[in-house]
């Protein structure tokens, strides 16, 4: 959108990059190679799914995720998150969460929705 007054367009993204790649990546981190099952992502016509299978540790709690409050005390992966510090994909201080609200909010869509069951078998990250 262009207003008539200035000389540049006001930038809006339905799904803001750095968001996405932040859901992305902590799906790989965090999910559990112990499950031969695959991380999912389905592009819906209202929203992006991240789908990975090992769910967030037990002493993470789902109302806590959603508010971007991530205190983990246990690590899973550790070795595949030294590389992706190397490739700046991650930091490792537990700002995954917190920069997909942020950015979310930031570029004024929706609040990103975040879900497990009790024995966190799965993680999901939406995205609208």
């Amino acid at each position: 959108m262009k207003p008539g007054n200035q000389p540049e367009s006001i930038r809006f993204f339905n799904y803001p990059y750095q968001a996405l790649e932040e859901a992305v990546v902590n799906s790989l981190y965090h999910r559990s190679y112990q499950s031969r099952e695959p991380v999912e992502i389905t592009i819906e016509p209202d929203c992006i799914r991240i789908i990975n299978y090992g769910g967030p540790e037990h002493s993470i709690k789902l109302d806590e995720l959603n508010r971007g409050v991530v205190r983990a005390r246990r690590y899973r992966n550790r070795k595949l998150g030294d590389f992706l510090k190397e490739l700046d994909l991650t930091e490792g201080k537990a700002t995954g969460i917190p920069t997909i609200i942020k950015e979310m909010k930031a570029n004024g869509s929706p609040a990103a929705l975040f879900e497990t069951d009790e024995d966190r078998t799965f993680f999901i990250a939406r995205i609208a």
